[in-house]
């Protein structure tokens, strides 16, 4: 008896003299190259192609190649279907020997992204506290309550939102200014929104960034000779990718490569394989199909005038195959007329408590996330971001990260704050800690920190 998989094997031993037949072949049909407009974002980053009709298959490949680890997911969606998602992070080239002549290189899976730039928070230290007199630190927003000896920190006690921020006179001038006309300034280009990242044409990469994933490798190819069955042409493909934390995209690039399926022999040669191919396909199927019927009529035919025959009916031959049912039978009968007499049996299940699981969909659009007053020249303004608890996204504040040589300045608020201002704190969610806010001394005037959520071990 032969195997079904026996007329491709056929077929191709009939083409044994030309490498089993003409084949498919890859040609670009389009490159892109993009980076971020930004240097720590979430996503979702959005890369998308159109399918080129082709009649034989298309090839899609999306590669990242960064200075530092990545770590995220993405979903490959045609038409408006998803097509397949996942998650992917990046490997890195490590050298296993030591020979410059002969060097041995290996890929190594990162363990995760190398991100503490996007989400690492200050902490407090005994050296931003210590000063003389009624003094306070220099603020990072959203910061952690600091020690209890820490003066400038009013904790808020629950109850309503915070009044907007004081604000200075404008200083009295010693002289009359004289006017002068100022230069005309060009408007200044709008700054990244790192809660809607974009992505820039950029120039192929030259391989030579540390870190590299494949984050899609989507093939598909066709050999109906008769019936077109790729995908029309300008239908929509777009890879969408995004971060469970905010990734650190500076210097970071993505390409993405379509190809196109064709043949390597003329188009009228490669329709005349694949007929050719088809038509031995068929008939070596169904050349198998008849041989299995006459095995099979061949074994009824036998066990119907071998009744003895263990092989046909099994232990005891035909009568032992009755004496089975007839037993199997009458088990089932009493089994249904136990089960007719007996009450109903509830047994109460026990809800399964909720485990946690990764993301399977990109996070919510990003909340408001307003600036609180810049608390030193050198500040850095870190957006908020989503983060996962395991069950649902939860939205962490924006603050501001602050330079260590602004965090060596002491300051002395002339007066004492204003009055505290209440909050309303949410409920506890799993993951995170809820930290008030209070009131903060910049140097020039107390700026209300408001509250946020904060990672655990974070």
């Amino acid at each position: 008896m032969r195997h079904p998989g026996f007329p491709l094997a056929a077929t191709c031993l009939a083409w044994l003299a030309t490498g089993c037949g003409p084949s498919l072949t890859h040609q670009t049909h389009l490159e892109r190259n993009w980076k971020a407009d930004v240097a720590c974002a979430q996503g979702p980053l959005e890369f998308s192609t159109e399918a080129a009709g082709a009649r034989w298959g298309e090839h899609v490949v999306v590669k990242a190649e960064s200075p530092r680890a990545l770590q995220g997911r993405y979903e490959w969606v045609i038409n408006g279907t998803v097509v397949s998602q996942g998650q992917f992070v990046t490997q890195q080239r490590v050298a296993m020997s030591s020979s410059m002549s002969d060097p041995n290189y290996q890929w190594q899976q990162d363990e995760r992204a190398d991100n503490a730039r996007c989400i690492a928070r200050p902490t407090a230290t005994a050296a931003d506290t210590a000063v003389e007199s009624v003094q306070a630190p220099v603020p990072s927003a959203i910061p952690a309550p600091p020690p209890a000896a820490a003066p400038g920190w009013v904790p808020a006690p629950p109850g309503w939102t915070p009044p907007p921020p004081m604000a200075l006179p404008p200083p009295v001038p010693a002289l009359e200014p004289v006017p002068v006309p100022a230069p005309a300034v060009p408007p200044a280009a709008p700054e990244p929104d790192p809660h809607r990242p974009l992505l820039l044409p950029d120039q192929p990469s030259n391989n030579t960034l540390l870190h590299h994933a494949t984050i899609l490798d989507w093939s598909q190819e066709w050999r109906d000779p008769e019936v077109f069955q790729g995908l029309a042409k300008g239908v929509a493909m777009v890879l969408r990718v995004w971060f469970p934390e905010p990734n650190d995209l500076e210097g970071a690039r993505f390409r993405l490569v379509h190809e196109v399926a064709v043949p390597d022999v003329p188009e009228a040669e490669w329709l005349a394989f694949l007929r050719k191919e088809k038509t031995e396909q068929q008939r070596e199927a169904a050349e198998w199909l008849e041989e299995n019927r006459k095995e099979r009529a061949k074994r009824e035919q036998h066990c119907s005038t071998h009744l003895n025959d263990e092989d046909c009916w099994g232990k005891g031959g035909y009568e032992g195959l009755r004496r089975r049912q007839a037993e199997a039978d009458a088990r089932r009968r009493r089994e249904d007329q136990a089960r007719a007499k007996a009450p109903p049996v509830v047994v109460p299940v026990a809800a399964a408590a909720p485990q946690p699981h990764d993301p399977t969909e990109p996070p919510p659009a990003p909340e408001a996330d307003p600036r609180p007053t810049r608390p030193s020249s050198h500040a850095e303004w870190v957006a908020g971001w989503w983060h996962w608890s395991g069950f649902a996204y939860v939205w962490l504040t924006g603050w501001w990260r602050i330079p260590d040589e602004d965090r060596q300045v002491a300051v002395v608020a002339p007066d004492p704050p204003p009055p505290p201002a209440p909050e309303l704190v949410p409920a506890p969610m799993p993951g995170v800690v809820w930290v008030p806010g209070g009131w903060w001394w910049n140097g020039l005037l107390w700026v209300w920190v408001h509250g946020g959520w904060w990672r655990v071990g974070r």
